[in-house]
């Protein structure tokens, strides 16, 4: 179930710089922000597909296959998900949104905690149709 952290960000002057799901975040991205459990973090640029607003929110990856570095090596493309409910200006309760482009990817191992940007990953990412998704 969504959390609606708009009684947060309203009385906030600033928008939040970016989203950890739902949850609204007002420091610069870096992964010790995210899960402690995580092994790899992509930082995504992703736009809602009803209204077209572009946001900032992280991805997280918890196995040591780094299967999102795979899906974004492999087809440079990511699955889509919810947007932020503080986030949407849309009428409608449900709506989804498409990853644009990877701004930065952090992996690190369990043996070792230390995070490492790996620049390699951070593409433009593609369309189910291969058509590179073109940022505002």
């Amino acid at each position: 179930m969504a959390t609606n952290y708009s009684d947060i960000t309203a009385g906030i002057a600033t928008p939040p710089l970016w989203w950890h799901g739902d949850v609204p975040r007002y420091v610069p991205f870096h992964p010790r922000w995210v899960s402690i459990h995580a092994t790899e973090v992509a930082y995504i640029k992703s736009r809602c597909q009803v209204c077209g607003q572009e946001y900032n929110s992280v991805v997280e990856g918890f196995t040591d296959i780094y299967e999102r570095a795979e899906s974004i090596t492999g087809n440079a493309s990511l699955p889509g998900w919810d947007p932020p409910l503080a986030l949407s200006h849309c009428e409608y309760a449900f709506t989804s949104s498409v990853p644009i482009v990877v701004l930065e990817y952090w992996r690190r191992t369990r043996s070792d905690p230390q995070w490492v940007r790996l620049q390699e990953f951070e593409i433009a990412l593609r369309d189910e149709y291969g058509q590179l998704r073109p940022s505002s």
